[in-house]
C-alpha cells in the first residue's frame, strides 16, 4: 500500500456486514454470496456473476493494501472454446476515509500460446459511484496495468480462448489474476498550516466585529 498526499472523494457504503473472504473457494461459492460479499483487509468484493465454470477456483488475498484475485483452473477444465464473462465489485469500507483504489492489473497463463489463434482478455473497469469508465486493459498472455483514484471499481472482463481445431485446443486460458493498489490519502503538512492559519484569521476576524459592537 503506498502513502501519498491528494484530494478526498466520497465514500461508498457497503449494504450488509460481510463475512471474511475464504482463502480458498469456487467461483459458484462467490457468486452466491451476492450483493453481500466477503471483505479481505478493509475492501469489499461482492457481485460476483458470469459464466466462468462454476468449480473453478477463486483466490482472494490481501499483501499489505495490495489485494489479489485469482482465477483458475484446479479441475482440469480450462477455458478452451466460446467466449466467458465474468464481472465483480471492488469497494474500499467507508470507514476508511482516507484509503483509495490507486492502480488495477491483469495478467493471464495461456497455454500452449499460439500466436496464429490466442486467447485474449479484456477488463473494463467503471467507477461504481458514477459509473463512469476509468479504462480497458487487454492482454493475450503479459501482465498489464492501468492508474486511476476511486472508492470503489466495476470490474468486467470477457475472456476469449483460441478455440479447438480438428478436436484440439490451440490455446487454453488456464489461470488469470487482477491486482488492485491501494493507497492511503494523507494532507500535506503545507495545506493542514494554511488551514490553521485559515481559522486563526477567521477567529481573529471575529473577535474584532463584536468588539466594534
Amino acid at each position: 500500500m503506498l502513502v501519498v498526499v491528494g484530494l478526498a472523494t466520497a465514500a461508498i457504503t457497503a449494504s450488509a456486514v460481510p463475512i471474511a473472504c475464504p482463502d480458498d473457494t469456487t467461483f459458484s461459492s462467490m457468486v452466491a454470496m451476492g450483493s453481500s460479499g466477503c471483505l479481505s483487509g478493509g475492501t469489499l468484493f461482492s457481485h460476483f456473476t458470469g459464466n466462468l465454470p462454476a468449480n473453478w477456483d477463486v483466490s482472494i488475498y490481501d499483501d499489505s493494501g495490495d489485494y489479489t484475485v485469482e482465477f483458475s483452473n484446479t479441475k482440469r477444465n480450462p477455458l478452451q472454446a466460446g467466449t466467458y464473462h465474468l464481472s465483480y465489485y471492488v469497494l474500499i469500507s467507508p470507514t476508511l476515509t482516507n484509503t483509495y483504489i490507486s492502480s488495477a492489473s491483469l495478467s493471464a497463463d495461456v497455454n500452449p500460446f499460439k500466436a496464429a489463434h490466442p486467447s485474449s482478455l479484456t477488463e473494463t473497469l467503471k467507477d461504481v459511484s458514477s459509473a463512469g469508465a476509468i479504462g480497458t486493459l487487454k492482454t493475450q498472455r503479459d501482465s498489464t496495468d492501468i492508474q486511476m483514484w476511486t472508492k470503489g471499481l466495476m470490474v468486467s472482463e470477457t475472456m476469449t480462448p483460441g478455440g479447438m481445431i480438428k478436436g484440439k485446443a490451440t490455446s487454453r486460458i488456464n489461470h488469470f489474476t487482477n491486482t488492485f493498489e491501494e493507497t492511503v490519502f494523507v494532507p500535506e503538512p503545507v495545506t493542514m498550516a494554511l488551514v490553521g492559519f485559515g481559522l486563526l484569521l477567521a477567529g481573529g476576524f471575529g473577535r474584532r466585529k463584536a468588539r466594534l459592537r
